[in-house]
């Protein structure tokens, strides 16, 4: 059959009309396998993730617990636990998820994970406790691969309150044997007075956190760790937030985990030269205004004070085994004692 070009033309839009018609339809639904339902149950799950200490997600704080509660569920879904949660730096898409979700991370996202303790709480809340500070301005993404879900928040640019840095134990671990997790943590600023009741999550362990650096009170600038027990055989981290009675905000907590495997020590005292002096277990050498501080073969936590006047000193430091320190300043051609 032979069809004019001015029948073709008049035919035109209609065949365009049909042609679109096809072309725009809705494709078919593609067909799920038998016992696939879960997919789309977990599609209704939804991410709540709330901040401790109380913080917008636009505004985290550096040092920070991230609560997270899955909700909508499905009910034939596996129990939510603790290690499907990651923090990532970073912003994450799809692939990312999918790659958590196969177990199978790339060397590209390990590389953004931060390390976290984790734990579940009774209402089946669960717990990302960061054991390094996040990076202000940056984001980072909460996120889990069963179910396929994730959050960003953005650690606030300034922060307003002071930051007390881990001073002992070195790197959060104590040496094997300790009966005690004991931990100072030190700023630049003098607190007010501090014993704050806190427990050590994930373990649980009771304990204070005091002012000053020794039971002593000495270090103004320091609080200290006093566990109530023996340490359970597990890293634990302390509260986010330094607070006053009163729940004044006065330091944000370095958050290192805290354990007690570290090698065991052998307490030993120097013997020190003819021009030095016995300081503790370590030896001093007497200059002009300062002391030069010679450390025993092992770490140790010193705290020094003069307690006369006009000199005031108060030293609070840790030092490596075999380091050399300085204590000043001192008045020069003075009687001190050294506490």
């Amino acid at each position: 059959m032979t069809i004019s070009l001015r029948r073709l033309v008049r035919l035109f839009p209609l065949i365009a009309r049909a042609l679109l018609t096809v072309a725009c339809s809705a494709p078919a639904p593609f067909p799920q396998a038998e016992g696939s339902t879960a997919a789309t149950d977990e599609q209704d799950a939804q991410l709540e993730v709330t901040l401790e200490p109380p913080s917008p997600l636009h505004a985290a704080p550096p040092v920070v617990r991230i609560h997270i509660k899955v909700t909508n569920l499905a009910e034939d879904l596996p129990r939510i636990e603790p290690d499907r949660f990651v923090l990532i730096a970073g912003q994450i898409g799809p692939a990312h998820l999918g790659q958590l979700a196969r177990n199978e991370i790339s060397g590209a996202l390990s590389e953004r994970i931060i390390p976290t303790l984790e734990w579940l709480e009774l209402d089946d809340t669960v717990v990302l406790a960061p054991t390094e500070k996040l990076n202000a301005g940056e984001v980072y993404s909460v996120a889990s691969g069963a179910p396929k879900l994730s959050e960003e928040i953005i650690v606030m640019n300034d922060d307003p309150i002071d930051h007390l840095d881990l001073l002992w134990p070195p790197g959060g671990v104590a040496s094997q044997g300790s009966t005690a997790r004991v931990a100072v943590w030190c700023g630049t600023t003098e607190l007010p007075a501090i014993i704050q009741p806190a427990a050590l999550f994930p373990t649980g362990e009771p304990a204070t956190l005091v002012r000053g650096a020794t039971a002593q009170g000495r270090g103004h600038e320091c609080v200290h760790l006093e566990p109530a027990g023996r340490p359970a055989d597990l890293d634990a981290i302390a509260p986010p937030l330094l607070v006053t009675a009163n729940g004044d905000p006065q330091g944000r907590v370095e958050p290192i985990a805290l354990r007690v495997d570290g090698p065991a020590f052998a307490f030993t005292p120097l013997s020190c030269e003819p021009d030095e002096i016995a300081i503790g277990p370590g030896c001093g050498r007497v200059a002009d205004d300062r002391v030069y501080l010679r450390a025993p073969a092992m770490p140790l936590l010193w705290t020094v004070s003069t307690p006369q006047p006009p000199t005031m000193l108060g030293t609070v430091m840790a030092t490596e085994p075999d380091e050399h320190g300085v204590l000043s300043p001192l008045p020069p051609a003075s009687a001190v004692t050294l506490l």
